[in-house]
């Protein structure tokens, strides 16, 4: 059987959940089956790398990039049309829910059997001029998509509908990882916290972009408070984004800066979790937070907000909080959560749960080719 080539739409190859995903897949399915390429829709500028484009390299993928649509949409839509065509796919997969209407319409054009929206998020507050283009754009992309799928049931449900989930005509492709990876070990945490100095201290952790739907303000109010119980309290923030300089400065004017580090993106988060004493992930909105399932596979306790699914959640070691809770609420339920705590219980339940990439590359290839070899029969 010839290789199939499948075309991932992402708008970058950096620390994000959906991006961190897509590339997990990438290096667990047969690549002598798969040729998997990537477009880039927000990072045109050849001279910024993501953080996991190498990886895609190093893999045999290509990256291409197009013009960010917020500076020349025709041309990001034009030139994305230009790369499907050129590029003889059989699957165009995107992963930019609504949005993914303009570049699967040019799969079809281009006769992509194929073609694939992906839902990373549920109860998105998008704005409503967002919502509105999006409301317009849905109808398009169900002229145009051939397969639904979805990190989880609430992110199918929320771009999909309830009785799409339900009839099975959406696809779960489970926001997996490499479980062994996140094994909890003794060795590597210590030498990390001795690394980095954290012998002493209680270490809270977070992962993720620094935005408005991470909450990522909210942190520092967290922190705020719980110095207040835990004076050994130290946060470590993993990721990048556009509040990284309102945090920075919110940090200054509560002179938390002793408490506070600010690590950037990074690539060994997994051992960056076995130095953690707590999680915290306190959403706005979610699809199935990828950091929330290693979290969880480190052994960690994990603090998180109600606005998240509760099928992400399959360890004991989960404390739900309201996401209209002042900050010393948080801190309180923080300060609590790591007594008597089982560092080697979530990875037997992630794996127990379908979490592990090597099962869930192994159902999405089989996915892939079932589903190419029905649309070349004719069938929906």
């Amino acid at each position: 059987m010839k290789q199939l080539r499948v075309l991932h739409i992402l708008d970058e190859l950096n620390t994000g959940g959906a991006e961190r995903i897509v590339v997990s897949y990438f290096q667990n399915i047969h690549r002598e089956q798969f040729q998997w390429d990537f477009i880039i829709t927000q990072q045109a500028d050849h001279t910024k790398r993501g953080l996991l484009e190498p990886t895609v390299e190093q893999l045999g993928g290509r990256i291409y990039r197009v013009p960010r649509k917020r500076e020349n949409y025709l041309r990001n839509i034009t030139e994305t049309a230009k790369i499907i065509k050129n590029g003889h796919y059989d699957i165009v997969h995107s992963h930019l829910d609504e949005l993914s209407a303009f570049y699967l319409a040019s799969a079809r054009q281009a006769g992509v059997p194929l073609r694939i929206c992906h839902s990373h998020l549920a109860g998105a507050s998008r704005g409503r001029m967002v919502e509105m283009l999006c409301k317009g754009l849905k109808p398009l992309l169900e002229h145009v998509v051939t397969d639904r799928f979805a990190c989880g049931l609430d992110a199918g449900k929320s771009l999909w509908g309830e009785k799409a989930v339900e009839s099975g005509s959406v696809y779960i492709m489970k926001n997996a990882i490499a479980s062994d990876r996140f094994r909890f070990q003794r060795e590597i945490r210590d030498r990390v916290r001795r690394e980095m100095h954290l012998e002493n201290h209680w270490v809270v952790g977070t992962v993720g972009r620094l935005s408005y739907q991470k909450n990522s303000l909210f942190l520092i109010d967290i922190m705020k408070n719980l110095i207040q119980v835990r004076p050994d309290a130290v946060l470590l923030v993993v990721g990048e984004g556009d509040l990284l300089e309102e945090m920075q400065w919110r940090v200054k004017e509560y002179d938390l800066s002793e408490h506070v580090r600010f690590l950037g993106g990074r690539s060994d988060v997994h051992e960056l979790m076995m130095a953690m004493d707590v999680f915290l992930l306190p959403s706005r909105f979610e699809g199935l937070p990828i950091v929330l399932v290693e979290a969880q596979c480190s052994g960690l306790p994990c603090i998180i907000s109600d606005t998240i699914t509760q099928e992400v959640i399959v360890t004991q070691q989960v404390y739900t909080v309201s996401i209209n809770a002042a900050p010393d609420r948080w801190a309180e339920v923080t300060a609590g959560a790591d007594k008597g705590s089982d560092r080697q219980e979530g990875y037997e339940r992630i794996n127990e749960h379908g979490y592990d990439i090597l099962q869930a590359a192994r159902a999405l290839e089989s996915h892939y080719l079932d589903r190419i070899q029905q649309v070349r029969e004719g069938k929906r």
